[in-house]
């Protein structure tokens, strides 16, 4: 009947309009997907340098087509910044390609504590004051947990 016609279309522009206001709000809003966090995530572990020693405080959002990634890393505190720089552009083009992302990353480095130094697979650290035991994998949860104080 043509009453269930109109009802059903009206329904289908109903959703349809709710699902673009949805992903519009979730966009202004700096949300981002699990996924895209994960595919990043796993990026970053896929791509790893030794001096990468570790990873935090991971967010991602998109502004049309144009993915913002911000991280933190932490890197061996004896770096020089030109050390840092070519870093944060290895680790920017790695993980926008492998994640196959447009846009940009920003990293924020953090200087590498005692804490970190069982876990650190850097060679021949001249500052490392336990001995590495184990690398951890950087996974969703390792990267997007907030820092740890000191």
């Amino acid at each position: 009947c043509t009453g269930c016609r109109r009802g059903c279309t009206g329904l289908h522009l109903g959703w349809v309009a709710f699902s673009i206001v949805w992903r519009a709000g979730q966009g202004l809003m700096d949300s981002a997907e699990r996924a895209t966090l994960e595919r990043i995530a796993d990026a970053l572990e896929e791509t790893r340098q030794p001096a990468w020693v570790d990873v935090h405080s991971l967010r991602a959002w998109r502004s049309g087509d144009v993915h913002h990634v911000d991280l933190h890393l932490v890197a061996p505190r004896f770096f020089s910044v030109e050390e840092l720089h070519r870093m944060g552009d290895t680790l920017e083009a790695a993980v926008l390609e492998r994640a196959a992302l447009g846009g940009e990353t920003i990293v924020h480095f953090d200087p590498c504590r005692p804490r970190d130094c069982s876990s650190c697979a850097f060679p021949d650290c001249p500052v490392r004051s336990h001995p590495f035991a184990k690398r951890e994998p950087f996974t969703f949860e390792r990267a997007t947990r907030e820092d740890v104080p000191i």
